[in-house]
């Protein structure tokens, strides 16, 4: 009677011990903020060299996008913004920027000016791109922009 009353115990433990890991384990937008850390030193000189390659001829060498971004084109399209503080980036959550460099962005069902990399670029290429970005913002942009993320997080969480 006794062992069944330790295995109860030990069964009812390892439950406990599964639910709490279950409710602690970070979300997939949680993982995502914290993998673009612009304190990796790593991930911004790869971050510089993908933005380089990919990302300059379009959103400018020094990140300060093409003239007018914020009027539409004879297209009815916007032309690539900035991606300092002058630009608007830094108002999305990662998860936001992170699909927006994978897979597009779209305006109204509408493909806009920024393609899809989801078959040019890798995972990590994506992360360090974007902590390359990141980095060029102001400490105040980047506390607003945690701010907005830690938000998106809770209402993803909801």
């Amino acid at each position: 009677m006794r062992k069944h009353k330790s295995f109860f115990w030990q069964m009812l433990g390892g439950i406990c011990l599964i639910i709490l890991l279950a409710m602690l384990w970070p979300t997939e937008t949680d993982r995502s903020f914290s993998r673009l850390d612009v304190n990796d030193e790593k991930l911004l000189a790869q971050g510089k060299k993908v933005y380089a390659l990919n990302c300059a001829s379009c959103h400018g060498v020094n990140l300060e996008g093409q003239a007018n971004w914020r009027v539409k084109d004879a297209k009815g399209l916007y032309p690539a913004p900035p991606q300092d503080d002058k630009g608007h980036s830094w108002h999305h959550p990662d998860q936001y920027l992170i699909d927006a460099v994978k897979n597009g962005l779209y305006l109204d069902g509408k493909q806009t000016n920024m393609p899809s990399f989801k078959n040019q670029l890798s995972e990590n290429d994506i992360l360090s791109v974007l902590t390359y970005i990141k980095s060029s913002w102001s400490a105040e942009k980047r506390a607003i922009q945690k701010s907005i993320q830690k938000d998106s997080t809770i209402r993803n969480d909801l």
